[in-house]
């Protein structure tokens, strides 16, 4: 999955994930070739050294075609666009200890506070796509509707 950050530290960054939470937790680290990482698999930790930043998903999952050459490199995607999370933070602790984290993120689906929240930009995750694409692929962009299982589930990372 290619997700998109449109604001805060990590605006522009572009990262490959394997999820697409509501909510993720993306860190920095100067030590490394690739500073930018987040940690959207439940096993997931951060490293002492790395800043960690809460973002929250803006858009529908979106699901694309790309048609590429060589063929191999053609297939179908899923995108999403991240904002910084606007809400109160879980404290340094909460966000490095993965079972608080998880918990902490549960708590707050379950007082409906995400769900009051949505405020999806389609227009805008759009935008990203078109301008983060080669414009020599070909693209068909669309809402997945089984992409918010995850979210019914209360799944989090």
């Amino acid at each position: 999955m290619s997700v998109t950050f449109c604001d805060g530290p990590a605006r522009g960054v572009r990262l490959d994930l394997a999820r697409c939470p509501i909510l993720l937790r993306v860190v920095f680290s100067d030590r490394r070739s690739e500073p930018w990482d987040a940690l959207d698999r439940s096993q997931d930790t951060p490293r002492n050294c790395e800043t960690i930043h809460l973002y929250r998903r803006c858009a529908p999952v979106t699901t694309m075609h790309v048609s590429a050459r060589p063929r191999s490199a053609s297939g179908w995607f899923k995108c999403a666009a991240y904002r910084v999370y606007s809400g109160a933070w879980p404290s340094d602790a909460t966000m490095r200890d993965t079972h608080r984290w998880q918990e902490w993120c549960r708590r707050l689906q379950a007082c409906g506070y995400l769900e009051n929240q949505k405020s999806y930009e389609l227009a805008s995750v759009q935008l990203v796509l078109r301008s983060s694409i080669e414009p020599a692929l070909t693209i068909n962009a669309h809402r997945n509707p089984k992409s918010r299982e995850g979210e019914q589930r209360g799944l989090f990372v």
